[in-house]
């Protein structure tokens, strides 16, 4: 078990994948390279998505467990789940209600702020960088859970009332930090909901359009279905034409049960509250 990957809650989002760290072998599938601000991965899956083998690049400054963690739990799992047939998109899920609600948008929009900051006020998270979503019947979309954790900046995570569950860095060298989501019964904030959830809209985040304040607008037409290729997961690999097909035909019919809302939102985080008051009222 990776670490921060709570059994019965992570096995929702990736079930039956079996880590071999350390190396990637030499046949089966040509390795890729994971390249980001804190250093590269070299991984490499079998044909199935069951089984996934990764190991350090010699020019990566991350070498802890928890450090490939941190990479294999968000950008290469978000990935592979697409490799096995489901939807995964790059955002956080959090529920307001008895429903989730998904947040999606580019790196360093403000999904996670965003989620903490619900969070905070007592609405349980789901997920924090991947929303991997099941259809169950006709209409009728499931927000799996992934982690108890959020990835916050430092400067955002000072910027919360205290106590905030500090979980310490994401990364051993710098960066975000995490907020340690509590599943015990009765918590008033910071939760964390480890179960499937019904999936009841999507915001696209659109920070610096708020117009002098935030607000939520439909999104219509084809741009329904751009938005969430746009925010899908990078697969890695090359995928299938087969299963590329069953994708767009998967992402068509999420669109048309599911509606999607571009949230614009204000930089800074005195408006962070008020970006959440709309979205409350919206859902």
């Amino acid at each position: 078990m990776l670490p921060h990957a709570v059994a019965e809650s992570a096995r929702a989002q990736y079930p039956d994948v079996v880590f071999d760290l350390g190396s990637v072998p030499d046949d089966g599938a040509t390795p890729a390279i994971y390249a980001g601000p804190y250093g590269e991965l070299r991984f490499a899956v079998d044909r199935d998505g069951h089984r996934l083998w990764a190991d350090w690049s010699d020019e990566t400054r991350l070498r802890s467990l928890d450090d490939v963690a941190a990479i294999l739990l968000g950008p290469v799992l978000g990935g592979l789940l697409r490799l096995r047939g489901g939807t995964s998109l790059h955002g956080c899920v959090v529920e307001i209600g008895s429903q989730a609600v998904a947040l999606l948008g580019n790196a360093g929009v403000g999904k996670s702020t965003l989620a903490a900051t619900l969070a905070q006020r007592g609405h349980a998270v789901l997920s924090d960088d991947v929303v991997a979503l099941e259809e169950r019947g006709r209409g009728q979309w499931f927000a799996q859970p992934g982690y108890p954790r959020l990835r916050v900046e430092p400067g955002t995570l000072a910027a919360f009332s205290p106590p905030v569950p500090d979980g310490g860095e994401v990364f051993s060298i710098a960066g975000k930090r995490y907020v340690e989501l509590s599943m015990a019964p009765g918590a008033n904030a910071w939760r964390f909901r480890g179960r499937a959830t019904r999936l009841a809209a999507m915001y696209v985040l659109d920070r610096g359009r708020g117009e002098g304040r935030p607000k939520a607008e439909e999104v219509a037409g084809a741009d329904r279905l751009f938005e969430l290729l746009r925010h899908s997961r990078d697969a890695f690999f090359p995928l299938p034409a087969s299963r590329r097909a069953a994708e767009l035909r998967s992402l068509g019919r999420l669109v048309a049960d599911v509606p999607i809302r571009r949230l614009c939102c204000l930089d800074g985080m005195e408006n962070v509250g008020a970006t959440c008051d709309v979205l409350l009222d919206a859902a």
